[in-house]
């Protein structure tokens, strides 16, 4: 049984709508949300893991410890991911902004959901 062309029309639309664009509009206004470290911690020892809400979102600070014989600035250097503020995928649009500090011998990072104004 084939559809018929408004019919087709109405059914990929629906589909855009609840496969596609709800999930990406439910990411981008969760408030509570927390990004995820997984891009920054692969293969790393993380020694604290702090997560924190307040009027301008959800955020997440984590220490990490830079493999033996490697310095925390060699570590930061050696990084894909780059200080400054980047979305996560196609689908998660919202910039995810990272920052680096040396604590020691020890990496703090902080993440963060860059707001989207109201």
């Amino acid at each position: 049984m084939a559809l018929s062309g408004a019919t087709a029309v109405v059914t990929t639309i629906l589909f855009l709508f609840f496969w596609v664009l709800l999930p990406t509009l439910w990411v981008t206004f969760d408030e509570m949300g927390l990004p995820s470290a997984d891009h920054v911690t692969d293969g790393l020892v993380v020694t604290s893991d702090e997560m924190g809400c307040g009027t301008r979102g959800c955020w997440r600070t984590l220490t990490v410890q830079p493999p033996e014989g490697q310095s925390p600035e060699q570590l930061i250097a050696a990084w894909d991911v780059k200080e400054g503020c980047a979305a996560q995928s196609w689908i998660d649009r919202r910039p995810v902004c990272t920052g680096y500090s040396v604590q020691g011998d020890a990496v703090r990072v902080s993440l963060e959901y860059k707001r989207i104004p109201k």
